[in-house]
């Protein structure tokens, strides 16, 4: 399965309002030190991992939010049986260990004549701000 973008929000460098990463069949990641590139290859592993663990690592929350922050990561993957590429999404928030929030899976894009997308799973957790 190939991820053709990732989004990430509040997660360890990246701030609430980073930019989509468009990625292709091979990816070179390249910047001066401290600018997320670690970070980035982290946010890869926890989505590879979070299906088998179900817990978020402690120290993934962005440090410079005010509150209790809301991390998201958002990736889009070619959808191997269907005509559209699918969006996986993981929120995740609180102190200490955080909670899985949201997860869903979704199409990228709303089909004709709608403006939501179609939602395949949902799970959601009301968290208390």
């Amino acid at each position: 399965m190939l991820i053709h973008a990732i989004k990430l929000d509040n997660f360890l460098s990246f701030g609430d309002s980073s930019e989509t990463i468009p990625l292709g069949p091979l990816n070179v990641i390249i910047g001066p030190n401290g600018s997320g590139k670690s970070n980035l290859l982290e946010s890869i592993e926890l989505l590879c991992n979070v299906s088998r663990e179900l817990m978020v690592p402690a120290d993934c929350l962005w440090k410079g939010a005010k509150g209790i922050p809301v991390a998201s990561l958002s990736v889009v993957v070619t959808n191997p049986g269907g005509h559209q590429n699918l969006r996986y999404r993981l929120s995740f928030a609180g102190t200490g260990l955080p909670t899985i929030v949201d997860e869903r899976v979704e199409s990228e894009n709303p089909p004709p004549g709608s403006s939501q997308p179609d939602v395949y799973y949902s799970m959601f957790k009301f968290f208390p701000a």
